[in-house]
């Protein structure tokens, strides 16, 4: 889920860490699903035979659950897996990114924004479209003033090979 930071999404609906605060995320579950569509394109060979630099445009959905009700005096718990909420808390994302391929390895650099967030499936069932224009794009990506506001809408991601 290249839109959320390291075990920055899930269990189910549960928010995400406030920003500023300095807790591990512990964000593991029983039960994980997620799916990836890429749209991979060659934008130039830098080396013939050796370093291709390709782009990519992707979409992820997701979310980790608890196969059991993880509170202890019973009452609901918006972690556990249900079938009926499998819409409500799926986190997707969707960015764009670059690829070094070497032919032996590919090193990634990925920039995710999340459009639907499981944390916020009682407001429009999740779906929040982040507010950036091509007016503060380089700002809002950038300026430190606007540390918060990429903590809460997107990811930038750095990996080797591919993500699946």
């Amino acid at each position: 889920m290249r839109g959320w930071p390291v075990r920055g999404i899930g269990r189910g609906s549960q928010p995400l860490s406030q920003y500023g605060v300095n807790n591990f995320n512990d964000r593991t579950g029983d039960i994980q699903l997620e799916g990836n569509f890429e749209y991979r394109y060659d934008i130039a060979q830098i080396i013939p035979n050796t370093l291709i630099l390709k782009g990519v445009l992707f979409a992820d959905a997701g979310n980790v659950w608890n196969t059991r009700n993880s509170k202890k005096d019973g009452s609901t718990d918006s972690a556990q897996f249900k079938f009926k909420n499998i819409y409500k808390e799926l986190g997707i994302a969707a960015g764009t990114g670059l690829r070094l391929d070497f032919n032996y390895v590919v090193l990634r650099f990925d920039l995710g924004f999340r459009f639907k967030r499981p944390e916020t499936s009682n407001v429009n069932s999740g779906w929040k479209v982040p507010a950036i224009g091509f007016d503060d794009v380089f700002g809002k990506l950038f300026k430190s003033e606007y540390k918060q506001w990429r903590y809460e809408n997107m990811n930038f991601t750095i990996g080797l090979s591919y993500p699946f």
